[in-house]
């Protein structure tokens, strides 16, 4: 039974869960980064990100661009990763994805400029949670991103938004931040006062138990103890 258990219990959605206090580097400049939480799962191919950000020196931020790897630091990784920008700064939130470039800076959509996705709707949300704390949060497929074939460079290299046991994170939130879309829907102009960040290599990911897997795990932990009360 023991290894039943230890069957049922591997699992492919893999979580990182930022303390708050170990990057590699972290700038409050936009709002306090109080959570930051990234999920992915390797057989849908589902990618969330949810981050929670407190007003700090005034600031708030309403919006960001993220980059993550499957465990280096994404900066300077050219042609590999999707780099995600949120709008944040109107009543519908937006979420562009974009070719990184691995250039340091916010505007790799505009070099090489490759829409890969973009959503809105329920997949994208701001929430206020009060006048001084804001959560972003989005839930998208990724097979599309994961698919995709850069336009330049080895296209066998592309590592769309996987990721394993290890994460790297590059997530510059920014405020007053201003936006605006060409008739194709493609973002063209990503213009902020303030960004902060959150930058780090190789952290920690944790696997998530999925729903049927704890349900097969908590049957097999009654069976062996109405097997240890038949003894």
């Amino acid at each position: 039974m023991v290894g039943a258990i230890a069957g049922v219990a591997s699992a492919t959605p893999y979580r990182f869960d930022w303390d708050g206090v170990t990057a590699g580097g972290i700038s409050n400049a936009a709002g306090k980064v109080n959570t930051i939480k990234i999920e992915y799962d390797t057989v849908s191919q589902a990618y969330s990100f949810e981050s929670t950000i407190k007003k700090h020196g005034g600031r708030l931020a309403d919006g960001f661009w993220l980059v993550t790897s499957a465990g280096p630091d994404p900066k300077g990784i050219v042609n590999e990763l999707p780099i995600f920008y949120f709008d944040g700064s109107g009543a519908t939130p937006t979420l562009s994805v974009f070719n990184y470039n691995g250039q340091n800076n916010s505007n790799s959509w505009q070099n090489p400029g490759q829409l890969i996705a973009k959503f809105t709707g329920s997949a994208v949300s701001k929430i206020n949670v009060d006048a001084n704390t804001r959560t972003f949060k989005f839930n998208i497929p990724g097979a599309a991103i994961n698919s995709f074939v850069p336009p330049t460079g080895d296209p066998t290299q592309w590592d769309g938004l996987k990721f394993g046991s290890k994460l790297g994170l590059w997530y510059h939130p920014v405020d007053d931040l201003t936006t605006n879309y060409s008739n194709n829907g493609t973002l063209n102009r990503f213009d902020y006062s303030t960004q902060g960040w959150v930058d780090g290599s190789n952290y920690t990911t944790e696997i998530v138990p999925e729903p049927a897997t704890m349900l097969a795990l908590a049957a097999g932990i009654a069976a062996m103890a109405r097997k240890r009360r038949n003894k």
